[in-house]
């Protein structure tokens, strides 16, 4: 197979993107309004905004809000349609209006690291005397950007560890086309950055990568998202003897770092050391310090055995019949999922696709310790709140897409066995097309209103 393929992919990728782009309305991904309000306080106001004492949604967005029937209190249904000439109200709201903020108690993403935001912010700028439309759609297009090399660094994955073109071409396809990745990762928000760090950290540590650029990619990574540190706990699976140690050691050292940082932390957000609270999210070290005193609490009361049973009856009886439909695509504010026949035959398929990778296991096992350290951690943050809380977090389907290169290859590998290739990517489009179809079933065509 000649890369004339790959690129045909890569294009036709771009064109189903654009048309998800573009049959989503504004708002209408989850926790897309505030992700893009981060972005225009920084893209405005050239400077990160305080976490806690910061009014960062614009005039400019609050009109929008209201005319195209969003509620930032996020009251379900929340997709309530759009009037009659929204189009016209939006083109018609004063320019200036995106230079006033006012408060919003319901804007809660302030508390990330700033990396996504930083970069999102250069391609808002670039349309800097547009209409908000312009701008609003330019932060949806850089996600696109990021999914395509997404999907090229797939390719290039699949490659190394299966050598085989055909089935590497498919993998990129199962990702391209995926219903839900489609869906998330054209929004504003660090989801496709994030993939596509943690994507280019599974291609280096496959291709066998230096350490400093693994180190460096990690890094990055948990400057976009906090979840992301699955990366440094995967890293030790990637190096030798020597450096492994000496990496185990250190996230030993910091985990202890934590526990006694959890204090001053405390400290700075009561109003001490005040110089340092407008720069204590830049790296999640609150996060990451709440976790590691929260899990020393279970640990020292004796109530780790008993949480994590009530946990367990809790997750299978809620969790067990949500993530999966919602890992291959809910729409809107998780209020619309594909038709329900569709998982059942998922299901089958992803069976059939671990027997498949028996075969493989060799070659497979290190993606598929990739994809269970991935999981653990989405599932250790939600036990974590449960145990301090009494109540579930809550996992959802796209927590879950940082190492959708490493479960699509997986997938692909293991479905090989039993199926063409020419069927699996008339499948992976095909499922593509549910998803369009029950996405235009629920929010219909906005643009000719």
């Amino acid at each position: 197979m000649k890369n004339k393929w790959l690129i045909i992919l890569l294009v036709a990728s771009f064109f189903k993107g654009l048309i998800w782009l573009f049959f989503t309305p504004i708002f209408q991904i989850p926790d897309e309004p505030s992700h893009f309000a981060y972005v225009q306080f920084l893209a405005e106001e050239n400077r990160r905004p305080h976490p806690r004492r910061e009014v960062v949604t614009s005039q400019e967005l609050f009109s929008v809000s209201q005319i195209v029937n969003f509620n930032w209190k996020i009251e379900h249904p929340v997709w309530q349609g759009y009037p009659k000439n929204w189009l016209g109200k939006i083109k018609s709201i004063n320019p200036e209006a995106k230079k006033e903020f006012i408060a919003n108690p319901y804007l809660t993403s302030l508390k990330r690291p700033g990396l996504y935001y930083s970069a999102a912010a250069q391609i808002y700028r670039l349309l800097a005397n547009q209409s908000f439309l312009w701008q609003f759609f330019s932060v949806r297009f850089f996600s696109l950007i990021c999914q395509l090399i997404t999907i090229w660094l797939v390719y290039l994955i699949s490659i190394k560890l299966t050598k085989k073109s055909w089935l590497s071409l498919v993998a990129a396809a199962g990702v391209s086309f995926h219903p839900g990745f489609s869906f998330i990762l054209n929004g504003v928000s660090y989801e496709a950055l994030g993939v596509l760090a943690a994507t280019l950290f599974i291609y280096l540590a496959v291709n066998k990568g230096k350490i400093i650029w693994l180190l460096l990619t990690a890094l990055v990574g948990i400057l976009i998202k906090p979840d992301l540190i699955f990366l440094w706990l995967l890293l030790p699976f990637c190096l030798p003897k020597k450096p492994r140690i000496i990496i185990i050691g250190s996230l030993v050292l910091s985990f202890i770092g934590f526990i006694w940082l959890n204090p001053v932390i405390n400290q700075v957000v009561r109003g001490q050391y005040s110089w340092l609270d407008r720069y204590l999210y830049v790296v999640p070290l609150k996060d990451y310090a709440d976790y590691a005193n929260q899990l020393i609490q279970l640990l020292s009361n004796g109530q780790i055995f008993y949480k994590t049973i009530e946990y367990v009856q809790i997750f299978i009886r809620v969790h067990y019949h949500q993530i999966f439909a919602w890992y291959w695509g809910v729409f809107g504010w998780l209020e619309k999922t594909m038709p329900i026949g569709v998982y059942p035959g998922l299901k089958i398929l992803t069976l059939l696709s671990f027997f498949g990778l028996i075969q493989v296991w060799p070659k497979a096992k290190w993606l598929v310790l990739a994809v269970l350290i991935q999981a653990g951690v989405v599932i250790a943050n939600d036990f974590l709140v449960f145990s301090q809380t009494g109540q579930l977090y809550g996992i959802q389907g796209r927590y879950f897409y940082p190492a959708i290169a490493a479960q699509m290859i997986l997938f692909v590998w293991g479905l090989s066995r039993w199926v063409k290739p020419g069927y699996l990517v008339a499948g992976a489009v095909g499922l593509n097309l549910i998803g369009l179809f029950s996405l235009y079933q629920y929010f219909g065509w906005v643009w000719g209103s």
